[in-house]
């Protein structure tokens, strides 16, 4: 999340915070053990809260809170909801919010973070995301298996703040694998009228009627679409093939804006209609001019990522940083696709021989930060 002067981003297990608009950083590691943050979300300019989860064998979810504007974090440990991850967190005053949780659905608190109660009435599935237009309306996008290998991908809406649900777009898949699926990852909303979301297969959907219908589309390539970020009805930024994708016509048609140096692009957020922030690869990037993007920091990378052999063919050994008590990693093809994550044991190699021929990006999340390094995979004798 982004404002003119103070910027706050999501790397593993840090929390990367500028106030001084991108020209210096400092990071905030959690406080939880193995874990990382995967929502971030601001009701005041003093009061902040972050959600995440460990999914390094301890299998819980996080959630962290500041009262002086970032300055400083206190984990809300005696509410570790049960699950993997909490993916999504939005409050809609001081004390009352909501938070996405995998195996608890929606999760509501109304005394700011000290109890959370379930708010997820007739919602079935997982809840990936969410977001909240005002104080009552909001809408939480869920995945449900219906076995053999159908899905249902849902997005539900509320008019009483999470005390009922009601179903607005229900897309069914079939023949869903890891990589082929539709699931949406980001929801977001302008104004009480215009909302967008963005998921799998460059799944784009948008809404002009305050979500009670919705309209899909395909961006080309389709490919994971992670990232959501609308400035007006009509101008907006989305990730797809290791771009900036920026439409002016509210999604009807997009332009691509290449990053220099190029890189996997995951979130973006903007301050003002110019201001805007990406994250991507080991760097965040900066444009004040709507997209003529620079990368003004890489933070600060201490986790050295060395990967061997490169080329590899059906097994890829990684040497991690020493001093480090977690290693996560992500693995993504030439178009931004993840084809592979997980825990990395220094002792044992990764599997790789899946993969088809070509060149990768691995990304490493550890205590200290993160670090990613390319490699290829190649089978020519």
């Amino acid at each position: 999340m982004a404002g003119n002067d103070k910027v706050f981003a999501l790397d593993g297990s840090h929390i990367i915070r500028s106030f001084d608009g991108g020209a210096t950083w400092s990071s905030y590691p959690t406080t939880f053990i193995n874990s990382w943050y995967m929502g971030i979300d601001f009701p005041t300019p003093s009061t902040g809260y972050a959600c995440g989860g460990t999914a390094f064998g301890e299998h819980r979810a996080c959630i962290v809170k500041t009262i002086d504007g970032g300055l400083t974090w206190d984990s809300l440990t005696a509410n570790v909801i049960s699950g993997y991850a909490l993916q999504a967190i939005d409050f809609v005053d001081e004390q009352t919010g909501f938070v996405a949780s995998d195996l608890n659905g929606v999760m509501k608190t109304v005394d700011g973070g000290a109890t959370f109660q379930s708010s997820n009435g007739t919602i079935q599935g997982w809840v990936l995301t969410l977001t909240f237009v005002n104080a009552q309306v909001g809408f939480a996008a869920a995945e449900l298996g219906l076995g053999s290998g159908t899905y249902s991908y849902t997005i539900y809406h509320t008019a009483d703040q999470g005390a009922t649900w009601t179903p607005v777009h229900v897309d069914v898949m079939t023949n869903v694998t890891g990589l082929s699926h539709r699931r949406i990852n980001k929801i977001q909303f302008v104004d009480n009228d215009n909302g967008f979301a963005v998921g799998g297969n460059g799944t784009f959907l948008r809404t002009v009627d305050g979500g009670l219908t919705w309209s899909a589309s395909t961006l080309s390539p389709p490919t994971e679409l992670t990232a959501l970020l609308f400035t007006s009805p009509t101008t907006g930024y989305t990730n797809t093939a290791g771009t900036v994708q920026r439409t002016n016509d509210g999604g009807l048609t997009w332009t691509t804006q290449l990053l220099q140096p190029p890189a996997v692009v995951r979130a973006i957020a903007f301050a003002n209609d110019t201001l805007g922030y990406a994250i991507a690869g080991d760097a965040i990037y900066r444009t004040a001019n709507a997209g003529g993007a620079n990368s003004i920091s890489d933070h600060a990378r201490d986790a050295k990522l060395v990967l061997y052999p490169n080329p590899a063919q059906d097994q890829l050994w990684v040497q991690t940083p020493t001093n480090t008590s977690r290693t996560h990693m992500e693995i993504f093809n030439s178009i931004g696709v993840l084809m592979l994550q997980g825990i990395v044991d220094p002792a044992q190699a990764i599997p790789i021989a899946f993969l088809p021929d070509g060149v990768y990006q691995m990304r490493l999340l550890t205590d200290m930060g993160s670090s990613s390094a390319p490699f290829v995979i190649t089978r020519t004798r």
